[in-house]
């Protein structure tokens, strides 16, 4: 009998694993390399995240994009020059997916543009993912010398191919998708209010101009949109971010400015703009860097060479709700750590590299609180290795849009993925970690009680997520309830026995 109620737990614990959205959860890092040498990385299958060192060709110097699969195993990786599959070879048939002299001129190290790829799930199509990618070509334009894409490209994989480490189709390699000169990287995307389609946003260079790409089973199609100012040239740093529920949508600009929209699901449109000011003038480098919203998308983390601010958005005067939450401390390890690339965690926490090259990142550790309440640690995450850059991700993990006009797009499968309503635990029996899954239409509290009736953790969950991760070795052993409330409604409980 006892082996009967094990099997059925690790059948109902691995059903629930396979729910699970874990397409972010390994991170490779590195700086400028194409030998088979030590290279960094972070584990977040695991918590707390764990670092790791392999042995791989592909290095990053700033674009960097992988995926893995949705136990949180790596498929295949990109620095915008070369593809690499899970045995950190060459992708079958990847030479050359991404031509342009921008490519040529980076080729060592891997493109030197913040987000210059990203790599989503096609719609519909389990087994095959698409690259969104760009280069640069030399020309002269408005009065200076220009390296610009011109175009976004597109790039399929399919999984199925070179006996399942994947590869790239034929005639399914760059092909052209915006045909005009876009920025240099800012490739971000969001999931359309369907669930399963993607938006994929892109600005053309020296224009008021968006290009929203969105992308379906089997055909893209693109429209373009006039909003917020002009864009400039000295397009080579800066970030485009969606919050994580896809309603907001921030592009930074160099000159310490960044415009903030209100972004539809349904339509693609961007509304609402507002340009917001850095106030970072005394910097060494005074350019704006790197953005990053917090889980709830209450705050949003800009950050310059030398200073990190969080912004209110839920301020009636987001301009006015600006609060320094650090100033580079004068740290060389051995370079100096100036604050570079922010991207959110799967474990909530928000880590930024280091410009010029450390072992270290920064981290966030409570981006959901206001001001200083946050706990930013200044170059506090060891990684082993060199690195410079953060990976490009989407939010793999949000969902439609309940209630929205174009929230019932589901094909079969999805569909029932997406009802499958209530609050799993895995593992459970659990030791140091247990992974929380639910489908939520509005946020929720989750509770732990210890049989005492103490709460012993609180943490607020979001619908546009479908999983988190609680440390639990804190904890003693023991039952506990889990429960998921709504107001004073209680909406699902289920009991947690830690072992050690």
């Amino acid at each position: 009998m006892k082996n009967s109620v094990l099997i059925c737990l690790l059948s109902i614990c691995f059903a629930i694993k396979t729910l699970a959205q874990n397409q972010d959860a390994i991170w490779l890092l590195s700086i400028n390399s194409i030998n088979i040498d030590d290279k960094c990385g972070i584990d977040f299958n695991v918590l707390p995240a764990d670092t790791f060192i392999d042995y791989r060709k592909l290095g990053f110097i700033i674009t960097n994009a992988s995926i893995c699969d949705t136990s949180g195993n790596i498929l295949f990786y990109t620095n915008g020059i070369y593809v690499a599959n899970r045995d950190h070879d060459t992708l079958w048939n990847s030479g050359n997916f991404n031509p342009g002299y921008a490519s040529d001129y980076y080729w060592y190290p891997g493109l030197g543009f913040s987000q210059g790829a990203i790599i989503l799930t096609r719609p519909d199509y389990p087994e095959k993912y698409l690259i969104f990618h760009v280069s640069g070509e030399e020309f002269e334009a408005y009065g200076e010398n220009q390296l610009q894409p011109l175009h976004l490209g597109m790039s399929e994989v399919d999984m199925t191919l070179d006996g399942g480490l994947g590869g790239i189709p034929v005639n399914k390699k760059n092909i052209p998708i915006v045909e005009d000169t876009v920025t240099q990287g800012r490739i971000t995307a969001v999931k359309h209010a369907n669930g399963r389609d993607w938006w994929v946003v892109q600005h053309k260079f020296y224009s008021d101009v968006f290009y929203t790409v969105l992308v379906q089973p089997d055909t893209v199609v693109v429209s373009s949109q006039a909003v917020g100012p002009v864009q400039t040239s000295n397009d080579i740093v800066g970030m485009a971010k969606f919050s994580p529920d896809g309603s907001r949508y921030c592009y930074m600009n160099y000159d310490l400015t960044f415009d903030l929209f209100d972004f539809d699901r349904c339509s693609g449109e961007l509304s609402n703009h507002q340009r917001l000011e850095v106030p970072d003038s005394l910097s060494i480098v005074p350019y704006t860097l790197g953005s990053e919203f917090s889980s709830s998308g209450q705050f949003l983390y800009i950050n310059t060479f030398e200073h990190l601010y969080q912004y209110n958005l839920w301020s009636s005067d987001i301009q006015q709700s600006v609060i320094e939450i650090a100033t580079w401390d004068t740290t060389y390890l051995p370079t100096a750590t100036w604050f570079f690339l922010p991207q959110r965690a799967p474990d909530g926490k928000i880590y930024i590299s280091t410009y010029n090259s450390t072992e270290y990142l920064h981290v966030i550790d409570n981006p959901d609180s206001l001001g200083l309440a946050c706990s930013f640690s200044q170059h506090s995450f060891a990684l082993g290795e060199h690195n410079t850059t953060t990976p490009n991700f989407p939010n793999y993990q949000l969902g439609k849009l309940e209630g929205s006009p174009c929230d019932t797009l589901f094909s079969g499968m999805e569909h029932a993925s997406n009802e499958n309503k209530g609050l799993s635990l895995a593992p459970n029996p659990a030791t140091d970690r247990v992974e929380i899954n639910y489908n939520l239409e509005e946020k929720a509290l989750l509770t732990i009680t210890d049989m005492y009736g103490k709460a012993v953790l609180l943490q607020m969950l979001y619908p546009y997520f479908t999983s988190r991760i609680i440390y639990t070795n804190h904890l003693p052993e023991g039952m506990y309830q889990v429960t998921l409330m709504q107001g004073d409604e209680i909406i699902a409980t289920e009991k947690l026995v830690l072992q050690r």
